[in-house]
């Protein structure tokens, strides 16, 4: 299904300018209607996360945004003067689809399957050709209050969020500060323990020192 549907946005026109309105508007109704079916097949991965259905979704899933790039966003540069709240609705819609891929991405990881993984840095470059792509867009049609850029979490296909390498180390350090303590604790007490028997060995050699002469010393204990 992946498959076809890929098949089917290559086949789309890229607009002219000479192209009427309505034409326009066909290919934004077209491209809707192939984002919203992508939508649905990615989040069937929730369900249906075998590791075939998983391979095809990096595949396919990082050529549907290449065919959009390359087709789909000439589009949108034409008609967004016009049409600038369907357009963004476009790209909200692309973007639940993208964000799912990015967390396959990290799920991967999870799995430690090679050839899963092997997927993932041409998917991610592709991600981020299209957050740039988008961005740059907004940015000639002066609507930068509709875009935004912020550091997404690591989760995986059920939206759970993954502990990451950096966190980790960060347990692991309070974890080892944490014993650092405890041990210098422990150095303080036999610190304070050896003080005492110093202390209490002194007063021994006092009282020895005072003992009478000739009397047995354990008298003096």
């Amino acid at each position: 299904m992946l498959m076809e549907l890929v098949d089917a946005v290559k086949k789309f026109k890229i607009g002219k300018s000479s192209d009427t309105e309505q034409d326009r508007i066909q290919r934004l109704i077209r491209w809707n209607v192939a984002i919203r079916l992508l939508h649905v097949l990615v989040n069937l991965l929730k369900i249906f996360d075998a590791r075939i259905n998983l391979t095809s979704i990096l595949k396919y899933g990082r050529m549907f945004v290449e065919v959009f790039l390359r087709q789909g966003m000439p589009m949108l540069d034409s008609i967004f003067r016009h049409h600038r709240e369907d357009v963004q609705g476009l790209l909200k819609n692309l973007q639940q689809s993208t964000r799912a891929l990015q967390h396959l991405c990290s799920h991967t990881k999870v799995l430690k399957d090679v050839s899963l993984t092997n997927h993932v840095p041409a998917l991610k470059k592709c991600l981020e050709s299209f957050v740039y792509r988008v961005k740059h867009m907004l940015t000639i049609h002066k609507c930068h209050e509709a875009f935004w850029l912020g550091n997404l979490k690591n989760r995986n296909l059920q939206g759970e969020e993954i502990l990451s390498q950096v966190s980790k180390a960060e347990t692991d350090d309070e974890e080892e500060e944490d014993e650092d303590e405890d041990e210098n604790d422990n150095n303080e007490s036999d610190v304070e323990m050896e003080d005492e028997s110093i202390a209490s060995n002194d007063t021994d050699m006092q009282q020895v020192d005072d003992h009478v002469p000739g009397q047995d010393i354990s008298e003096v204990y």
